[in-house]
């Protein structure tokens, strides 16, 4: 059985197969992963240097490469790595953005490393990084220059004037900044999301991928929340579907990344990665939102791993394997994304057990390692 780099989302009876950015480690990591010796990630400034020199070359860039592009970016944004802005800012150049179309890892490079890039810089919420992406604008793909950046830009400004709320009444004012940035009206927003609830499940993928202006700005309205409620503002959920006019329980229909978003930030990290451990395991069939679940784990960084081999062995001791295939497929593939010594015994293990399903999958993920691939399942999480 061949496992591909696309992503498969399933969405009602259609199966759309998109080619989806898995990025990794460096491919100079390739032999080290490969012994299950975890390394230190290179700079996201070398690893542009070195994507900007394959192009000079006239050489595509690997996939470990690109990758690792993708895996360090996102990571800067998570993590708030200020230090690190003006290497965000220049992965937006156009020469990266050209050299990164000439990768096998995906069909959607350039989109990838946008989304991505894009939503780290709105992280850092620096001005600086405003003024910088209003020159890099001219070089955008239309969606990202039309669509996207009006809102990352708005979400920048908002933090530089209203950073961190400590109560309901400055979260409720941050809003107010943040939809007068945008140029928005709430009512607007509510009526794209719910064209968006039905466009997003038809073809072509696009639809998908590129919500509109007015539900990029929800996503990032709940991600404030979520940043909002960690400190301290315990109601920043409750007020927000107020504001909204919508209650919790149908966001999932209306868009899944907005109600996961919430259902993340009402939990702490363990409560997190149990939570989507199983939530995982009880899948059936594979779709779109197991991959907003395997980011998420993934980005609850190396605490989930001893909590994701325990699970493993449970399984295997209670004979439950067979029962729950595509589940633990999908939490060994999450496993994989994590470079340690007990992550490769324990993929070795698995790939020589008698179920072929599970075997093959094992060592599909255990040569991703090898190669110095590491997944990001959603560049745009």
């Amino acid at each position: 059985m061949q496992r591909k780099r696309y992503e498969l989302f399933v969405i009602g009876t259609t199966l759309l197969i998109v080619a989806g950015a898995l990025p990794a480690l460096p491919s100079a990591l390739g032999a080290e992963a490969s012994r299950g010796i975890t390394q230190k990630p290179e700079p996201l400034e070398v690893i542009i240097a070195r994507t900007r020199s394959t192009a000079l070359r006239q050489e595509p860039l690997e996939a470990a490469d690109y990758d690792a592009l993708i895996w360090q970016i996102r990571q800067i944004g998570l993590h708030k790595q200020y230090a690190h802005l003006k290497a965000l800012i220049e992965a937006l150049h156009p020469d990266v953005l050209k050299a990164v179309e000439s990768t096998p890892a995906t069909k959607r490079a350039r989109f990838h490393l946008q989304a991505a890039a894009l939503m780290a810089i709105s992280r850092l919420g620096n001005l600086e990084g405003a003024d910088s992406l209003k020159q890099r604008a001219p070089h955008l793909d239309p969606y990202f220059r039309t669509e996207f950046l009006p809102v990352i830009i708005a979400r920048i400004r908002t933090e530089s004037q209203l950073p961190t709320p400590r109560s309901s009444v400055e979260w409720q004012e941050k809003v107010a900044i943040f939809m007068k940035e945008t140029g928005l009206l709430l009512s607007d927003a509510i009526s794209a999301l719910n064209a968006y609830q039905h466009t997003s499940k038809a073809w072509p993928p696009d639809n998908l991928m590129q919500p509109p202006r007015a539900v990029v700005a929800l996503r990032l309205l709940v991600e404030m929340a979520c940043e909002a409620h960690a400190h301290g503002v315990s109601d920043a959920f409750e007020r927000l579907f107020e504001l909204l006019g919508i209650p919790e329980k149908r966001l999932q229909e209306k868009d899944y990344l907005l109600w996961l978003r919430v259902q993340l930030g009402k939990r702490t990290t363990p409560e997190r990665i149990e939570w989507l451990i199983e939530r995982l395991l009880d899948d059936e069939i594979q779709t779109l939102e197991d991959r907003y679940l395997q980011q998420a784990l993934v980005d609850c960084g190396e605490p989930v791993v001893p909590v994701l081999i325990a699970k493993i062995q449970q399984l295997e001791q209670g004979n439950l394997v067979s029962h729950h295939r595509v589940g633990l497929e999908l939490l060994l593939e999450v496993l994989s994304t994590f470079d340690s010594p007990q992550t490769m015994r324990l993929l070795e293990r698995i790939a020589c057990r008698a179920d072929n399903y599970i075997s093959e999958a094992a060592e599909a993920f255990l040569s991703r390692i090898r190669r110095g691939e590491k997944p990001t399942f959603v560049s745009w999480f």
